[in-house]
């Protein structure tokens, strides 16, 4: 196992806003890859889950690191859909 994805392993184990503005970009892409994932697969807008996610956009959106941005946007959109299903239907 190399040394990058023992980090990104290691990483998982962090708290969700550590993990999304972790030093390394590698880190806070693939946060947001998984939190986009995870939205999706929330199906109850009052899931309490979502309450904790909606402050982190603030800071992820505006990444210096295009690729990470571009993946914060898409999280943030998975969000969005998942708190405003009767919306986005």
């Amino acid at each position: 196992m190399s040394e990058e994805e023992k980090l990104l392993k290691e990483a998982k184990k962090l708290p969700w806003e550590d993990r999304l503005l972790h030093k390394n970009w590698k880190v806070r892409n693939e946060a947001n890859i998984d939190l986009a994932a995870l939205c999706d697969s929330i199906a109850d807008p009052k899931d309490s889950r979502l309450r904790d996610f909606g402050l982190l956009f603030k800071k992820t959106v505006a990444d210096s690191n295009a690729p990470v941005q571009e993946k914060a946007l898409d999280a943030l959109i998975a969000f969005l859909r998942a708190a405003d299903s009767d919306g986005a239907r």
